[in-house]
């Protein structure tokens, strides 16, 4: 299928994506486990890429964290010890963590953290740096549907090529979510290691619009609709349960099941998706998804003087050290 935006007429002459697959074997079965977050997140070589954290105590919703990515093994034994209950995790992925010193009414104010060496989360879709999945949250226990009848359902669907191929399907104790993977158009698929999956899509602005446009296009179609999609979860910030954690409310385990479709677990390219969905984009949007960036060549600056040299304070390098401290 043409990664690029089509018009509705020439949609309906490409061809259906692969046939859909079998489904790999289960995460989060033996309990709390990053498998499923690492698979998910995936930024550019060399590039940072922050997910957050969050549970659900008797004292209310709590932020946890923000951690890297790259270095999200070094939090997996915090994880296992205090995220076994409800906990979360954001789809996307953010371009930085939380800070600890906030401005409050002039003074500077330490913000509260979870616990000591963390800190605090930063999750707004202004913040994404990474769009790594387009979504739908199926509650089929509210239209009398049992998870198992969603599951067979959207297996039907592909097979119908109603559907284009989920890269996951994730159990979240009482519904039903569905993921596809998002890749980034000018990534190249790796055909000697299945395992290894292209890095997502930049959260580019126009990125975000296509997005959001292509989101409510999703919870929006009616074969997911009678299933029971929630119409309100289309942002980039949103948050789903950990994988392996107990959902207390149903008393059951965060299951994932990653579909393999010739041995890899699928992805797409948004503007794909957003073909299949017949996503209407405006002009401006559409423009800037095909044309090339343009290069400006930059005036060059008038050279200036250096000021003399000026005895430096101890006390103001002193002030910085700690400020950098």
């Amino acid at each position: 299928m043409a990664d690029g935006i089509v018009k509705r007429n020439e949609i309906q002459a490409q061809p259906h994506l692969p046939p859909a697959g079998q489904f790999g074997a289960v995460i989060g079965e033996h309990g709390v486990t990053f498998e499923f977050v690492e698979l998910l997140h995936r930024p550019a070589p060399g590039d940072r890429s922050f997910v957050t954290l969050h549970m659900i105590t008797p004292q209310g919703f709590q932020n946890v964290t923000s951690w890297d990515r790259q270095d999200l093994d070094a939090l997996l034994p915090f994880a296992r010890e205090h995220l076994r209950e409800n906990a979360y995790h954001s789809i996307s992925g953010f371009y930085r963590a939380g800070l600890e010193w906030d401005t409050v009414r002039g003074k500077r104010v330490h913000r509260r953290v979870f616990a000591p060496g963390l800190v605090p989360t930063y999750r707004t879709n202004d913040s994404t740096r990474y769009l790594n999945g387009c979504y739908v949250d199926i509650d089929c226990y509210g239209v009398g549907q049992t998870p198992g009848q969603v599951f067979g359902a959207v297996v039907d669907l592909q097979l119908a090529g109603r559907l284009p191929n989920v890269s996951v399907v994730c159990y979240s104790g009482r519904g039903i979510w569905l993921l596809w993977f998002l890749r980034d158009e000018h990534a190249a698929v790796s055909d000697d290691d299945p395992h290894v999956l292209p890095p997502s899509q930049r959260a580019w602005p126009e990125m975000q619009d296509l997005y959001r446009r292509t989101e409510r296009a999703i919870v929006a179609m009616p074969e997911l609709r009678a299933l029971g999609s929630d119409t309100g979860a289309t942002d980039a910030a949103r948050i789903m349960r950990l994988a392996g954690s107990l959902n207390t409310d149903a008393g059951q385990l965060v299951r994932v099941w990653p579909q393999l479709v010739n041995g890899r677990v699928p992805t797409h390219t948004l503007r794909a998706l957003a073909a299949w969905w017949h996503v209407d984009v405006p002009h401006p949007i559409q423009r800037a998804l095909t044309t090339p960036p343009v290069w400006i060549p930059t005036t060059p600056r008038r050279p200036f003087a250096l000021r003399p040299t000026r005895p430096k304070d101890p006390a103001k390098q002193a002030a910085a050290r700690r400020r950098w401290q």
